[in-house]
């Protein structure tokens, strides 16, 4: 997750939550926890997922959005290495803890190695 309210996932982590065309986002206010889930007829607001990266194997959200709606600010990109997978409406949803995400220093940005 970025400055700019992208959030991007690896091939592996999109075919957890079942490689769909649109997600639904959801905000745990409570537990500062960001959901990315694959989307069911009763959920109101989807994002469209589009192809990303060198290879297009990665897939962006672009959830500005509903980072503003929340008051949620990412002030540099954030890892997320412990990702877990839940069940919501029976589909699965990744959970995303903004306290528990790796800030990705600028310096290491620059200079990846």
């Amino acid at each position: 997750m970025n400055r700019r309210g992208e959030i991007v996932m690896n091939p592996k982590a999109f075919e957890l939550i079942n490689s769909p065309a649109s997600v639904t986002l959801m905000y745990d206010a409570e537990r500062r926890c960001v959901a990315v889930k694959s989307p069911v007829r009763e959920d109101a607001n989807f994002f469209r997922v589009k192809r990303y990266g060198r290879g297009r194997r990665m897939r962006i959200v672009r959830a500005a959005r509903m980072l503003k709606q929340f008051g949620i600010e990412v002030e540099r990109t954030l890892v997320f290495c412990n990702t877990q997978l839940d069940e919501y409406r029976g589909s699965p949803m990744l959970l995303l803890p903004l306290d528990g995400a790796d800030p990705i220093a600028a310096d290491a940005a620059k200079d990846p190695g």
